[in-house]
């Protein structure tokens, strides 16, 4: 009995402790707050900057395609942000330039006291996964100034930021101290959402980039070609390199108003690549890296990933259908991104789905369910030991899907990525005044006129 005893006792013991631990799971679970702090230019400083014009305000500017840079070589370089006012600071977002290809060293630093002391209030690396902004949560803590210090990457001693924001719950208790900067107010709030962020970077008030042809901005486009929804009805453009490299055409594939994104515009009268396809198309087709011959790799061997930083921003509205990017081979779509609008869509301000189909429509995994158009999203693809996985994430409404692995099956031949605008939608009769017998033969319940268009602004892309 007295075994008996002992071992009831132990047990309530042990169950008595775990249900405390996860009291304190509950209790100690961050909060994410729901005040992004508007900090003036004027408050953004940093201990140097590289000299080339990548100063500390660019990591401020809401725009992730330009970045503050500075060298580490001789040691830790810092990024500081005077908040105005004392703050009850719960995290910051950060990201990083090339941050899907660099791990970065850093720590989060945090002053109430105008910086005559300092506190740490983390110390990580950043995962290499993502140049999107990523959240780096830390104990909520009273501060007037908060740096991010660095001493580089695991590729260099750069230490190079595309955006930093900081995030409140409110007001804060830090005594009687006062910032030793500017002292401009900056509680207000950008948005209700804790995760909020211009709709799209592409859209940036001010020209950040000296590009003056789309493959410019976009790496030089080398290993890739163009199709166009140009020419004669069923024999498409197509532009290669290196002609590519200083080739635009308005309003199909041309920098947009800011040079911040190339826009790639078709319609769905456009010229198709032949008579058995129904749609037109703007869009990427992946070559080799002298941008000579096709790519052709492996979807059940190869090690391949895309990273694409796009927006969406206006679709047809009979059929509101437009594919953004896919891992394409001999004859199926083993990967489509596919952004389907409502009933009734306008096509410019619409909210509809954005979804990843696998395996020519198999299977698929719902990435965004409210995508609203114009929405900056980051979209990073990567096909290993025979599986594609899709990680998504829409800067404005902190939407983050990812799709896990999911199995190439039925692949025909060799694959390869393509990106752009494959419309999805058709005209019975193309801008050439021809009968379009691939979209007639859909049967479709309505049809887009032939002038209407889908159209997608891309700030960034990358293979590896």
């Amino acid at each position: 009995m007295l075994i008996q005893k002992k071992t009831y006792e132990t047990k309530k013991f042990q169950l008595a402790a775990v249900l405390a631990a996860v009291t304190l799971m509950l209790v100690s679970a961050p909060t994410f707050a729901q005040t992004k702090l508007v900090i003036p230019t004027a408050n953004v400083t940093a201990s140097a900057d590289d000299g080339k014009g990548n100063v500390a305000a660019l990591a401020n500017d809401n725009d992730i395609n330009t970045h503050w840079s500075a060298d580490a070589t001789s040691g830790a370089q810092w990024l500081q942000f005077n908040l105005g006012s004392c703050q009850k600071v719960a995290y910051v977002k950060v990201g990083w330039y090339n941050g899907n290809l660099r791990k970065y060293a850093f720590s989060v630093q945090t002053s109430k006291d105008g910086g005559a002391t300092w506190t740490t209030a983390l110390s990580t690396t950043s995962d290499g996964t993502t140049s999107s902004r990523v959240i780096y949560d830390f104990s909520d803590v009273s501060s007037t100034l908060v740096r991010l210090v660095s001493t580089g990457s695991n590729v260099s001693k750069m230490v190079s930021v595309s955006e930093m924001e900081v995030w409140s719950l409110g007001v804060g208790a830090c005594g009687t101290a006062s910032s030793s900067s500017s002292s401009s107010s900056a509680a207000s709030s950008s948005s209700s959402s804790s995760s909020s962020v211009s709709s799209s970077s592409s859209s940036s008030s001010s020209s950040t980039s000296s590009a003056q042809y789309p493959a410019q901005l976009l790496g030089g486009l080398k290993p890739w070609k163009l199709t166009l929804p140009t020419g004669p009805s069923n024999s498409a453009d197509t532009i290669l390199q290196p002609a590519l490299a200083t080739y635009s055409n308005s309003p199909w594939f041309t920098l947009n108003s800011t040079k911040t994104a190339v826009n790639f515009r078709a319609n769905a009268g456009g010229s198709r690549t032949s008579t058995n396809t129904a749609y037109a198309r703007t869009e990427l087709r992946e070559m080799d890296s002298a941008g000579a011959n096709p790519a052709a790799w492996s979807c059940a061997s190869a090690t391949r990933s895309m990273h694409i930083e796009q927006a969406l921003l206006h679709t047809t509205t009979v059929k509101p259908e437009a594919s953004i990017g896919q891992i394409h081979d001999d004859t199926n779509d083993n990967l489509m991104l596919l952004y389907t609008g409502p009933s009734g869509a306008n096509g410019s301000t619409d909210t509809g789905t954005f979804v990843a189909y696998f395996n020519n429509r198999a299977s698929s995994v719902t990435l965004d369910s409210a995508y609203k158009l114009g929405d900056k999203m980051v979209v990073d693809v990567k096909v290993t030991g025979g599986t594609v996985d899709v990680k998504y994430q829409n800067l404005r409404s902190g939407k983050i899907t990812d799709s896990g692995a999911n199995s190439l099956t039925g692949v025909s031949g060799s694959c390869y990525f393509k990106s752009g605008m494959y419309i999805a939608s058709c005209s019975t009769t193309d801008s050439n005044g021809s009968t379009n017998t691939a979209c007639v033969g859909k049967n479709l319940s309505a049809y887009d006129t032939a002038s209407a268009y889908s159209e997608v602004g891309i700030s960034k892309l990358t293979l590896q």
